[in-house]
């Protein structure tokens, strides 16, 4: 009897002394503890739990607001060690756009302002597209990520494929909220007006009312390796005065499979998008669609009289996208280098693609004739949260076309 009391003595004990206690975070300089604490799963007091541990790691990972984030326990405490990016920026702005050309500006961006993860954001751009700008966003003010933002915009830029001027005067005020950890709402509503400047003026007004819907189990928002990423947008633009309403539906689909575990740790990626839009007057040119160039078909220019074979096969109303991808590591994602202390992450991915699209015009079916088929090969270069993308992609008749152009952060739009 004695023994058995010993034995469930010691059993207790061995538990009590595995179990955490408190949380100990280093390293946020600038970003508040409960930032951090409550992305955290793991129970404290409560044992420790690697599973959980890793899925910390990766949602703090995923605030964008760190280049290292590592987790690990020391005695009976949890240690949270991050090494917090570069968040204040007064920065030239250098803007190249496949589709517009080259502009150019200045801008103060702060994407941790007052250390709470809001991001604010003001500047102007001058050169093939003129804009000036005022941002701001929290993504989670209180409750159950209930978020806050507005943006000013005022732009006025050249259409790629058309001789006319686009000045463009919008407000928008969003808000949003989760529903369980994979599913995100976001409301938007605004005022936006297109003035096209050509031998006629035309003006075009809308209020704007905008539902988002997010499914996200991504394991991570930068090169993910598993998980899904759906979006569905409806955008319901009522026109004012002679302005004709349009709506606007929008299904976009990413999936993500591991391949192999180990380097060169291929993931293949399925790419779903559908688009459509209804009105009862013509879209007007600002809405019109391209499935062709960087952002959908590679191999492909954007401006329509730019592909001597397929030029009738750009400009649509409606598509109808997929594309097939196998994107492995060349450079895994580690801390490179220091700039005035501040630790810097760069990786680099090799990948190979495919694409297709077919469009249609307002309310007609999508024909089989209307597709288009690219495919090729590229690089991206990951440094801390921004993407550089490089593509060599080619047309159906062998043709080839380099697509070169980046991104911010893949969490939300």
């Amino acid at each position: 009897m004695y023994k058995h009391i010993l034995n469930i003595f010691f059993i207790v004990g061995l538990l009590f002394s595995n179990q955490l206690k408190k949380v100990e975070i280093k390293g946020n300089l600038v970003t508040k503890d409960y930032i951090i604490l409550r992305e955290i799963k793991q129970p404290i007091p409560g044992n420790y739990n690697y599973k959980i541990a890793n899925e910390d790691r990766n949602r703090i990972y995923n605030l964008n607001l760190f280049s290292r984030v590592n987790i690990d326990t020391v005695e009976n405490t949890y240690v949270i060690d991050v090494a917090e990016k570069f968040h204040f920026f007064p920065l030239p702005i250098f803007d190249y756009d496949e589709d517009i050309g080259l502009s150019y500006g200045a801008a103060l961006l702060n994407m941790n302002f007052r250390g709470r993860d809001e991001t604010i954001a003001a500047g102007l751009i001058k050169g093939r597209s003129d804009q000036y700008f005022l941002y701001y966003f929290n993504p989670w003010l209180y409750g159950n990520h209930i978020s806050f933002g507005f943006e000013l915009e005022k732009l006025s830029y050249r259409h790629h494929a058309y001789e006319i001027i686009d000045n463009i005067n919008g407000i928008n005020f969003f808000s949003g909220f989760h529903f369980s950890e994979k599913n995100k709402f976001k409301y938007i509503i605004g005022y936006s007006s297109h003035q096209i400047s050509h031998h006629n003026e035309l003006l075009y007004k809308y209020l704007d009312a905008r539902v988002k819907y997010y499914y996200d189990s991504r394991d991570v928002y930068i090169d993910p390796t598993k998980g899904v990423f759906l979006k569905l947008n409806l955008d319901n633009r009522i026109g004012i005065s002679s302005t004709k309403s349009i709506l606007q539906f929008e299904l976009d689909s990413h999936s993500y499979f591991s391949m192999i575990k180990q380097f060169p740790n291929p993931v293949f990626a399925y790419r779903f998008n559908l688009y459509l839009q209804v009105s009862n007057d013509e879209i007007p040119l600002f809405f019109k669609e391209y499935i062709g160039g960087y952002e959908l078909v590679k191999g492909y220019s954007s401006i329509p009289n730019d592909n001597e074979n397929f030029s009738h096969l750009i400009e649509f109303d409606n598509y109808l996208f997929q594309s097939l991808k196998v994107q492995s590591t060349l450079l895994p994602r580690q801390i490179f280098f220091s700039i005035l202390g501040k630790e810097v992450e760069v990786g680099c991915d090799f990948k190979f693609f495919f694409d297709y699209g077919v469009g249609s015009r307002q309310k007609e079916n999508f024909d089989l004739r209307n597709s288009i088929f690219g495919y090729g090969a590229g690089s991206t270069i990951y440094i801390d949260g921004s993407e550089l993308n490089i593509d060599l992609g080619f047309n159906q008749d062998g043709e080839y076309r380099v697509h070169f152009y980046g991104s911010i952060d893949n969490n939300d739009d």
